[in-house]
C-alpha cells in the first residue's frame, strides 16, 4: 500500500465514508431480509420433507440453511453493487495460534453462554435440526464459516469500516452478527466471537483468518456433539465440575490473552 492510499484510508475513516452499506440501519434490514428469504425457503422444504423418507432430513435442513444464507449474500452483494472480497494470505503461525485461542475461549465463554437458560422446547428444536452426520457437520463447520464470514465481516464489516472507526465498526458488526443468531442463547458467544473475528479481519484485511477460527469454534462444537451425543453440554458438565474444572478455566485466561498478544506481535512484524 502506498502513501497515497494510506492517507485516502485515514481521512475515510476520520471523515467516514456516508454512502458505504451498509448503515447500521441497512445491517438490521439485512437480518429481516434473511427471515423473510429464510420463511419462504424453509416452507416449500417443510412440505417435501412430509412427502419424503426421513433419512432425507438432514439434508433438506442443509438446503434450507444453504438457499437461504446463499440469497442473503447474493442481496448483499446487490446492495453493495460493487465489492472485492479480500482473501490476502495470511502467515501459517497466526493460523496456527488460532487453535489454543478458539479452545480457551470456547471454555472461557462457557459461564456467560450458561446465563441464559435455554428452554427445553428450544433445545428441541435445535436436536431436530442438528444432528450426529455428514449432513449436519457440513452445514455447521463448512458452510457458516464460508457463507457467514462473506456476509458478516466481507460486507458488513467490510462497509462499516468505512463509515465508522474500526473500534466502532467491529463491536457495531459483532452485535449484528449475534442478534442475526436469531435467539438470545446463541448471542453472547457470537457477539464475543464476532469481535474476535472482527479484529482479525481489520487487521489483516482478509477473510480467511476469521473463516479459521469459525471453522475450528464449529468443529470443536460438532466434535463435543459427536463424542457425547449431546447439543449443548459444556465443559463443565462433561468434566464434572469440581477442581479439575476450574483449573482448566484459570489456565485458559493466560492461554487465551497469550494467544492474541502472539497474535498481535506477528501481525507488527508483518507490517514492519
Amino acid at each position: 500500500m502506498d502513501f497515497d492510499n494510506k492517507v485516502e484510508e485515514t481521512a475515510e475513516h476520520i471523515h467516514g465514508n456516508k454512502k458505504a452499506y451498509p448503515s447500521v440501519g441497512q445491517a438490521f434490514a439485512l437480518i429481516g431480509v434473511y427471515v423473510l428469504i429464510t420463511v419462504a425457503v424453509a416452507l416449500p422444504i417443510e412440505l417435501i420433507k412430509r412427502l419424503v423418507d426421513p433419512a432425507y432430513t438432514s439434508l433438506l435442513n442443509v438446503l434450507t440453511y444453504a438457499l437461504s444464507m446463499f440469497l442473503l449474500l447474493f442481496f448483499g452483494i446487490r446492495m453493495r453493487k460493487s465489492i472485492k472480497f479480500s482473501w490476502k494470505w495470511v502467515s501459517l503461525p497466526i493460523l496456527l495460534l488460532s487453535i489454543p485461542l478458539i479452545l480457551s475461549l470456547s471454555v472461557l465463554m462457557e459461564p456467560l453462554v450458561d446465563l441464559i437458560p435455554m428452554p427445553q422446547l428450544i433445545k428441541d428444536y435445535f436436536n431436530s435440526i442438528i444432528i450426529n452426520d455428514i449432513y449436519s457437520f457440513l452445514m455447521i463447520a463448512i458452510l457458516a464459516p464460508f457463507i457467514e464470514e462473506l456476509i458478516f465481516r466481507g460486507i458488513v464489516l467490510n462497509g462499516f469500516l468505512k463509515r465508522y472507526s474500526p473500534t466502532k465498526a467491529i463491536i457495531l458488526s459483532a452485535l449484528i452478527f449475534g442478534v442475526a443468531h436469531l435467539n438470545p442463547w446463541q448471542f453472547p458467544g457470537a457477539f464475543i466471537l464476532g469481535l474476535i473475528m472482527g479484529w482479525l479481519y481489520w487487521k489483516t484485511n482478509s477473510l480467511i483468518p476469521g473463516m479459521v477460527l469459525h471453522f475450528l469454534n464449529n468443529s470443536l462444537s460438532f466434535l463435543m456433539m459427536m463424542m457425547t451425543h449431546d447439543n449443548f453440554i459444556t465443559t463443565q458438565q462433561l468434566m464434572g465440575g469440581g477442581k479439575a474444572y476450574y483449573i482448566l478455566y484459570g489456565m485458559c485466561v493466560p492461554i487465551f490473552v497469550g494467544s492474541v498478544f502472539l497474535i498481535q506481535l506477528r501481525l507488527k512484524m508483518r507490517e514492519g
